[in-house]
């Protein structure tokens, strides 16, 4: 039971009780206009001095211009007239505004049947190879995938486990449109740029939800220009939760030795990653703490021979995604982006979400954004920022719903293998927050 699900069924007045619902669009997304406006001018030619919807002639006849470059439209005697001789509507979808797509193909006894199709940007994350695919009820495991013949080949998945992407992300602001101060944050909106890859990906059993393996990956990197809002921690805030011992997110200090520890541990292994095998110069492989180094007061101890192990950068990396420690930044990321569809009625996969402890893009302030995963973006991104507050107060009334120790799927995220969720961290960054601290 992920949040969402968990919220509705602890408050079922909320779904029961509460108005007709509001639908969120922007109807002057190029993505949604443009096909409108080819829509519009096979029915019936554009005149000059036409207006189309909010798009008063001057905006109007860009994108008419626009089409005409592009052989879609003739302007002939003050009229814009359609070229083509099909219908615009065929190569939409009523499902997404991208137009590329990959057809998914199930293969058996050498004949394939095509199931299905994606964008191919979605593509990347949901049939990229390895990946187990659901349909129908149905379990396939993705053997392969075209991007030159934008075709997923499928074959029949008998085993127990599901899989899920590791996605990494490069946030780039190019635009501020609102801006909102506080002692504990800083509230932004705004256009950006948002550079995704997936780079690797896990084989999760189904009902333990235990990690199995994780595989590395290596996907096209994808750009997406939308909007969102991103919420910046101050250092006032940082620094309450360092007074309480509940920041986790600061760099490690491994101690003055450690540059000594290291290379002895290196030459134990002699040189070669205890994961792939890879034989390196040592200084390209990483040491690696067993047992994470912030479950330890002593650093001494967290430095024991025992729980040190060389790695490759690759291994090394893998390593930390499977055993990584949620924090109060990363359980309320999972909180925000799970419980951000319940205020504007969106799709889960209509958002995106990201966190880091150190963004450069804020002044290597610690930042959670959450963004329209729509090119150009249909407003949800600007809703959520206008209902913050009711955003806080709705993680916050699940986190306290939750009768889960230290933290679970249903709320700030399922436990980390070393048994620390991050719900007490998470709890009290919410109430420094909404009440400031005070």
């Amino acid at each position: 039971m992920n949040p969402l699900d968990q919220f509705f069924a602890r408050n079922p007045q909320y779904l029961m009780e509460r108005p007709l619902e509001q639908a969120l669009i922007n109807p002057n997304n190029p993505l949604i206009l443009l096909p409108h406006i080819k829509s519009a001018a096979f029915e019936l030619p554009f005149t000059e001095e036409a207006q189309f919807g909010s798009l008063i002639w001057e905006e109007l006849v860009e994108y008419l211009d626009y089409l005409v470059n592009e052989g879609v439209l003739q302007h002939k005697r003050g009229k814009y007239y359609w070229l083509s001789e099909s219908y615009p509507s065929n190569d939409y979808s009523l499902r997404s505004t991208m137009a590329d797509k990959v057809l998914i193909q199930y293969e058996n006894q050498g004949e394939a049947e095509t199931i299905g199709e994606v964008d191919y940007a979605s593509a990347l994350w949901m049939v990229h190879p390895g990946a187990v695919y659901l349909q129908d009820g149905l379990s396939f495991i993705v053997k392969s995938l075209d991007l030159e013949k934008n075709i997923a080949t499928l074959s029949d998945h008998r085993s127990d486990f599901l899989t899920e992407p590791i996605i990494s992300q490069e946030i780039e602001p190019l635009s501020e449109v609102k801006r909102m101060e506080s002692d504990i944050f800083i509230l932004h909106y705004g256009e950006i740029m948002v550079t995704s890859q997936v780079t690797a990906y896990r084989r999760i059993q189904n009902i333990s939800k235990e990690v199995l393996s994780i595989d590395p990956l290596e996907m096209p990197a994808q750009k997406l220009q939308t909007t969102g809002f991103w919420m910046e921690l101050t250092d006032k805030c940082v620094n309450k939760m360092r007074a309480e011992s509940l920041w986790l997110s600061d760099a490690n200090d491994y101690g003055r030795d450690w540059k000594k520890i290291s290379e002895a541990i290196r030459k134990r292994d002699n040189y070669r990653c205890q994961s792939c095998g890879r034989s390196d110069e040592s200084s390209l492989l990483h040491v690696h703490h067993k047992i994470p180094f912030k479950c330890f007061t002593s650093v001494e101890k967290a430095n024991e021979m025992d729980n040190l192990v060389t790695f490759c950068p690759i291994c090394h990396k893998l390593a930390e995604l499977s055993i990584r420690m949620r924090s109060a930044l990363s359980g309320l990321k999972y909180l925000m982006s799970n419980l951000a569809p319940l205020l504007v009625l969106s799709e889960p996969s209509d958002l995106g979400s990201y966190a880091d402890p150190n963004a450069k893009f804020a002044n290597m302030n610690p930042v959670i954004l959450i963004y329209d995963s729509i090119p150009a973006g249909i407003g949800l991104a600007s809703s959520l920022n206008d209902r913050i507050q009711e955003l806080l107060d709705k993680c916050q009334q699940l986190v306290h719903q939750c009768e889960c120790q230290d933290g679970c799927p249903s709320c700030v995220g399922p436990v980390a293998q070393m048994g620390l969720g991050g719900k007490k961290e998470t709890t009290f960054l919410l109430d420094l927050l909404i009440n400031g601290g005070d």
